[in-house]
């Protein structure tokens, strides 16, 4: 699947731009959706930490944590699985 594809999923399903999602924003629903994102490509597409950190402006060790976390929280956290879950449903 292609980063773009999943970039927009993303964005249209928590109602924010793309560009927010790169943006340096705390807010929440951005930050989830970044996160989210993050994880995603990792996880499900195999790119680098060292890509995404180039990509996100970030170090490696920051996308390591992130991605450490939202395993985490996908696991036991029941409202953020279900974000995951809806996500992976409208990529397939």
């Amino acid at each position: 699947m292609e980063q773009k594809e999943i970039e927009k999923v993303i964005s249209e399903y928590f109602s924010i731009d793309i560009k927010d999602i790169y943006s340096k924003s705390r807010k929440k629903n951005v930050v989830l959706a970044r996160h989210l994102l993050i994880f995603i490509l990792h996880d499900k597409e195999n790119v680098s930490y060292s890509r995404l950190s180039i990509q996100f402006k970030v170090c490696t060790r920051n996308i390591q944590y992130i991605v450490y976390k939202m395993r985490s929280y996908i696991q036991y956290d029941k409202e953020i699985k279900k974000y995951f879950t809806h996500i992976l449903n409208m990529l397939s």
